[in-house]
């Protein structure tokens, strides 16, 4: 709650009153300002929220040895599909030539780089478990080694797409009602889904138990956070711009 104590003529502050009223019904230019200020600041809010809970600092369940197992096999899986395109072509990317020897040199990278990743996740040397085949059965049910495999990080979609101006952000004013989630028709890179659909999987809850776990997304800020201090700023600065803009002649 804002107390607002007003001290000027008559009139002025009649104007004031009429500005206030027009505003908070969503009718003026300056709540307009404000709602980009409140939802910026939201924005900020969620994704440092994200950030922290993603790390294991948080209530979100951790990531089962199966999805952390997917994760890395998924590098060797983007890996095969590109050569495969490379070889019909001839060339790679960079338009050098691109045959088998090319092919098997990339695959033997990506299969590297998702065993050292499976080598972080359970704290051994790349040499104690070179050669052997890591499955999700040696992965420990809610291994998160400090942000080692970072839940809901995958691509980095769901965390994106709480900027706004993101192709998946929804931020918006209705009349005096703000919004602000993630939706559209932005197809997520890892299915035929949408960010949209796939946030709102993981914040509600699947319809199959745990599958996937809730992990809210978007919450009201905890009354200790700082954000509360930066909206009351906002609607300080609101106030203080109506009075300004309603003094008319004066």
């Amino acid at each position: 709650m804002i107390e607002v104590t007003i001290k000027g003529p008559i009139d002025h502050a009649g104007r004031f009153r009429k500005a206030l009223q027009q505003a908070f019904a969503g009718n003026a230019p300056q709540f307009d300002t404000f709602s980009k200020r409140v939802l910026a600041m939201y924005s900020g809010y969620v994704q440092r929220r994200f950030d922290i809970f993603s790390r294991g600092g948080g209530d979100w369940k951790p990531l089962a040895p199966s999805t952390i197992y997917r994760r890395a096999h998924r590098t060797v899986e983007r890996a095969k599909a590109e050569g495969e395109a490379n070889l019909r072509r001839g060339r790679d990317a960079k338009g050098k030539p691109y045959g088998g020897a090319e092919h098997d040199a990339a695959m033997k990278r990506a299969r590297g780089r998702a065993h050292q990743f499976l080598n972080r996740v359970l704290g051994t040397p790349s040499s104690a478990t070179r050669g052997i085949k890591i499955g999700p059965a040696k992965i420990p049910v809610g291994t998160n080694t400090g942000g080692t495999v970072s839940i809901l990080r995958d691509t980095g979609t769901l965390f994106n797409a709480l900027s706004i101006n993101n192709p998946a952000n929804i931020q918006r004013k209705r009349g005096p009602v703000f919004e602000f989630g993630i939706g559209g028709s932005m197809a997520h890179p890892n299915g035929k889904a949408t960010v949209g659909r796939i946030a709102s999987y993981h914040q509600n809850g699947g319809t199959m138990p745990n599958r996937p776990p809730q992990r809210k997304i978007l919450v009201v800020p905890a009354s200790s956070d700082t954000v509360w201090a930066e909206w009351d700023r906002a609607a300080q600065r609101l106030i203080s711009d109506l009075w300004n803009s309603s003094r008319g002649g004066q």
